[in-house]
């Protein structure tokens, strides 16, 4: 069952080595879809009360299904700036919290969450464009937890 994550909560994103620019900053293509898939995964960082940010992304990274790059990152995003920002260019998203039941390699991933309603990778003119808005509303990077 899927819900809402609230305006006030912040959401983490993976970010590739290859979506940073040179000066550090994450690019919009770390928001694009990729195809065949119905989000952008994230994850939500309240989930984890009682926790630092950085803690709190620690405990996610431990979580992921992806494998992380030493070199790689989090960027963290306000869902209520996320949703403004695109509802002011007329692109509506949900992010949704939809967590990732346990599996035989897995624990259950509680904080997992989908930017939904982003446009398919067919149209990379608005893709870019998206992802760009997005990528400024990043308000703080975590480096990838090496232990």
């Amino acid at each position: 069952m899927c819900e809402e994550v609230p305006q006030d909560g912040h959401v983490v994103r993976y970010v590739k080595p290859s979506f940073f620019d040179d000066d550090g900053t994450v690019t919009g293509s770390a928001f694009h879809l990729r195809k065949g898939e119905p989000c952008v995964s994230v994850n939500w960082l309240e989930w984890f009360e009682g926790l630092s940010k950085s803690e709190q992304v620690r405990r996610i990274a431990s979580l992921s299904r992806l494998t992380l790059k030493p070199n790689g990152g989090y960027a963290m995003l306000n869902v209520g700036n996320v949703l403004g920002r695109l509802s002011e260019a007329r692109i509506e998203v949900r992010i949704m919290r939809c967590p990732l039941p346990e599996d035989d390699e897995h624990e259950a991933d509680l904080s997992y969450c989908g930017i939904a309603g982003l446009p398919p990778s067919t149209d990379m003119a608005l893709c870019e464009w998206v992802g760009d808005l997005i990528a400024q509303c990043v308000e703080e990077q975590f480096r990838v937890p090496t232990t």
